[in-house]
């Protein structure tokens, strides 16, 4: 395995081929020159309750720098050093623009395992990064004043240069199984996450990773009920990857997290009888609904208005966090789309499929995606708002056993499963309260030639999974 993991600066100071996936220094350096004596009274406040406020703040602060291949070929030990802790043989090669593939990026690529950028497998989406745009780039999400440092500035693995890693290292030792319900787009997440893992064994060597995968048949029976009706956005089986970490520094322990994905195209309250045993549950709507329409109706299960569904998932969400300890539930923001439409969003009436290269972000509008505007405004109706601006968690109350909208206890009397409503026997109402984190990310999406060959999904770019799952590690709440 090439290039052991050191101590010390992460960059070799060349410029051109300065190297970071992405970076947050300890609050107490940075709070003299960016934090107001508002934001640290909000640290306080939240401490606790998200993993890093402060370092939450600086990431969405951040925006993409990219370097495109041919990179400069710079021999200096040094430089080699660097970009083969983070990048692959073969990376490096493209990224100065020698042994390109011959077809470039437009066509599925051979996938060898080992989590190669461009060409690794995400989702129903083989490995290739499609848009007549695409380059290779050396590509570093960094701050507004250019800091540079670590996250995990203290902790046993601050020299652990992958966010993924780190990420998974914390689940692991709390033993945690996190799952992914959600449509395609999680699926790619799902598969991400395993790519970066996937890497790493061959780029330190402080760790040792080993990965169990399989395929788990949904099986539905009186007891979880059954799919409206069994088309093909009904889940059909259960992904999960066992992941494995053995920690050289910490008496060669060996640790595991479990990580599922659960396919959900739209609000599906019959998934969520296969995620009893789940400590974090991350989810999204959006996507399969109309998104030009008042009431954004589903495409799916008879056309339920959104914020319908999204109260049927807050329901369960709060659920899921209030009948357990230490359970944790994660609203992950709609990623942009980037269809030659005014807002980006694809369009039924006029079918169209062609791309922009228009970002989506705009000055004051931090939602970009208006799956994200309908979310924000069901929070500020239905949950207590965190503060203003910076929406990282709710507090949330509802009514488990309303039958207004789809929730899971009025899907459970629709099939009549005995088993499931014992818990609800002797109540008229059943009120609980609950804490729900905000997983923003769309700002990091916003790159439209990191398209896939569509203009939803995306292809396998490194920093911006790694960025994507560092943000996760700063949301979730040190335990």
């Amino acid at each position: 395995m090439a290039g052991q993991i050191t101590k010390g600066p992460l960059l070799a100071g060349i410029g051109a081929l300065m190297l970071v996936i992405s970076y947050v220094l300890s609050a107490s350096r940075l709070l003299p020159n960016f934090l107001s004596q508002q934001q640290t009274q909000q640290k306080n406040q939240h401490q606790g309750v998200v993993g890093n406020y402060n370092a939450l703040v600086l990431h969405e602060a951040g925006h993409w720098e990219h370097q495109y291949s041919p990179l400069p070929n710079n021999n200096e030990s040094d430089s080699l050093d660097e970009l083969h802790k983070t990048y692959l043989n073969t990376e490096i090669d493209w990224l100065r623009g020698k042994n390109l593939p011959k077809e470039k990026w437009n066509q599925c690529g051979e996938n060898n395992g080992d989590g190669e950028m461009y060409v690794s497998d995400l989702g129903n989406q083989c490995g290739m990064c499609g848009r007549p745009e695409f380059q290779p780039s050396l590509s570093q999400w960094v701050s507004e004043n250019k800091a540079i440092g670590s996250i995990s500035s203290g902790s046993p693995t601050h020299d652990i240069l992958s966010p993924t890693l780190r990420l998974m290292m914390r689940l692991a030792k709390a033993n945690s199984t996190v799952c992914l319900a959600g449509d395609s787009i999680d699926f790619q997440f799902y598969d991400a996450l395993k790519n970066n893992l996937l890497r790493q064994r061959k780029l330190q060597r402080l760790i040792n990773i080993s990965i169990d995968v399989k395929k788990v048949a949904a099986n539905y029976t009186n007891d979880t009920g059954v799919p409206e009706y069994m088309g093909w956005m009904a889940m059909r089986h259960v992904l999960e990857s066992t992941v494995y970490l053995t920690y050289d520094a910490d008496n060669s322990t060996t640790y595991s997290s479990t990580i599922r994905y659960l396919q959900m195209y739209g609000w599906s309250p019959w998934v969520t009888s296969f995620m009893d045993d789940c400590n974090v549950v991350i989810m999204n709507l959006g996507l399969h609904y109309e998104p030009h329409t008042k009431d954004m109706r589903g495409t799916h299960w008879y056309e339920p208005k959104l914020v319908d569904d999204w109260r049927g998932a807050i329901t369960y969400l709060v659920d899921f966090v209030s009948s357990q300890k230490d359970r944790k539930a994660v609203w992950r923001s709609v990623l942009p789309q980037h269809f030659s439409t005014y807002n980006g969003n694809w369009e039924e009436e006029t079918n169209e499929t062609n791309c922009s290269l228009k970002k989506r972000k705009v000055e004051g509008q931090q939602a970009i995606q208006n799956y994200n505007n309908a979310s924000n405004r069901a929070f500020s109706k239905y949950c207590n708002n965190s503060q203003p601006n910076q929406p990282y968690y709710h507090e949330c109350t509802m009514n488990q056993m309303s039958v207004e909208y789809r929730t899971v206890y009025k899907f459970l009397l629709e099939n009549n499963c005995t088993k499931r409503l014992e818990r609800y026997k002797g109540n008229n109402t059943l009120i609980t309260s609950g804490r729900i984190l905000r997983w923003n990310i769309a700002d990091l999406f916003d790159v439209p030639q990191w398209h896939h060959d569509d203009c939803s999904h995306f292809c396998y770019i490194v920093p911006l999974y790694e960025a994507a799952f560092e943000r996760l590690e700063l949301l979730l709440p040190r335990v």
